[in-house]
């Protein structure tokens, strides 16, 4: 928050606010987990520096400074999801969900999940791959060569792969589609979780959930070990 302040403070004292303050202040705002009380508190702070100046005089360039800095912060309300999608298994909902869910993806599709042993699930993914969607793809090391793992054929069929490594489990499973959607639970990708296992799967359009789980995905990418 301190340096959002600093920024605010600083366009105040030169009394212009630039396209580089504007660059770093969005930037801040889209890097930190911003919370709406922390809008809120920057907001009032912006109203502070103009009630502190009123008391001495008043000119155009304090309305448009203002105008510029509450622009900026509007762009970064934090929103609550419009659209939630949730349900259970075991019952084929959860697998057609997933299916439905890749689906609508038109550009991306980012999944990291702990297996895939779903073929209707898998199927979904090669198709969505063959109409040009960029997918990229974390699993468990381990998971890979379980019975009818199907991470492998992923492989053989040009998907980006990469695996965890190390002597413990990536155990995660969400994707991100087109970056506006999210899809999470603990429901596993597998023909038994759909069958016979107690699980749950949920979607958001949360923007603050979206932006934390690509964060997380794109740190694991860093880390993990290319499939081959």
């Amino acid at each position: 928050m301190k340096e959002l302040i600093s920024i605010i403070e600083g366009t105040f004292e030169v009394q212009i606010v630039d396209k580089e303050s504007k660059k770093a202040f969005k930037q801040l705002l889209s890097d930190k987990a911003i919370k709406q009380e922390d809008l809120n508190y920057l907001s009032h702070k912006a109203f502070q520096l103009i009630k502190e100046k009123v008391k001495e005089s008043i000119n155009q360039f304090y309305l448009d400074w203002l105008e510029d800095i509450l622009n900026i912060i509007s762009e970064f309300r934090v929103s609550e999801s419009k659209n939630e999608i949730s349900c259970f298994s075991p019952q084929n909902q959860c697998a057609d969900t997933i299916i439905d869910f890749l689906k609508r993806a038109e550009n991306s599709i980012q999944i990291c999940v702990f297996t895939i042993s779903d073929n209707s699930i898998t199927k979904q993914i090669v198709n969505c791959h063959e109409r040009g969607v960029k997918i990229k793809l974390i699993t468990d090391n381990d998971k890979q060569y379980d019975r009818g793992s199907d991470i492998s054929y992923l492989a053989g069929k040009g998907i980006e792969i990469r695996v965890d490594m190390t002597r413990h489990h990536m155990h995660h499973k969400f994707a991100i589609v087109d970056n506006n959607e999210l899809l999470t639970g603990s429901y596993n990708w597998t023909r038994s979780a759909n069958i016979y296992n107690q699980e749950n799967l949920i979607i958001t359009d949360s923007s603050e959930l979206i932006r934390r789980f690509k964060n997380e995905f794109e740190n694991l990418w860093k880390q993990m070990e290319v499939y081959n």
